[in-house]
């Protein structure tokens, strides 16, 4: 579990780094100004009425932190199932560390290595190295 914690705070920073990466561009995602500065609400709301894979990431982050919304595990599971299943690396490792560990679903280890295999193939660092421990556990 301490485990699960380290990398969930490590989460937040490579998607603080990401929002802010995306800033510097200025193409802002809707629902971002309002999520920094924890209006959970309003950015839950913009973030829902935006289709994108980085959008549905964001509202699987929310559930899975309690920001704005109860706490719920398995909504989180399906919105990065939603934005993983468009092709965004970071929903896609998420999944897969979910599977390891058996939150917001079954324990499922095959499956897990699917999504690190998804979010590895696009060069996601975390998700190679998800993908080297559980090869050297076995």
């Amino acid at each position: 579990m301490k485990d699960l914690k380290v990398v969930s705070q490590a989460l937040v920073m490579i998607t603080l780094s990401i929002v802010v990466a995306v800033s510097a561009r200025g193409a802002s995602l809707p629902g971002q100004e309002a999520y920094i500065r924890h209006n959970y609400a309003k950015a839950m709301k913009e973030f829902m009425a935006d289709n994108s894979p980085r959008a549905m990431y964001m509202i699987g982050y929310m559930y899975g932190h309690g920001e704005g919304v109860a706490l719920d595990d398995k909504a989180a599971a399906d919105w990065y199932r939603k934005s993983g299943e468009k092709g965004f690396a970071l929903a896609q490792y998420r999944l897969g560390m979910l599977y390891e560990n058996g939150v917001g679903g079954e324990k499922d280890l095959k499956e897990s290595v699917k999504w690190y295999k998804l979010a590895a193939a696009q060069g996601f660092q975390p998700a190679k190295d998800a993908l080297k421990k559980i090869a050297q556990n076995k």
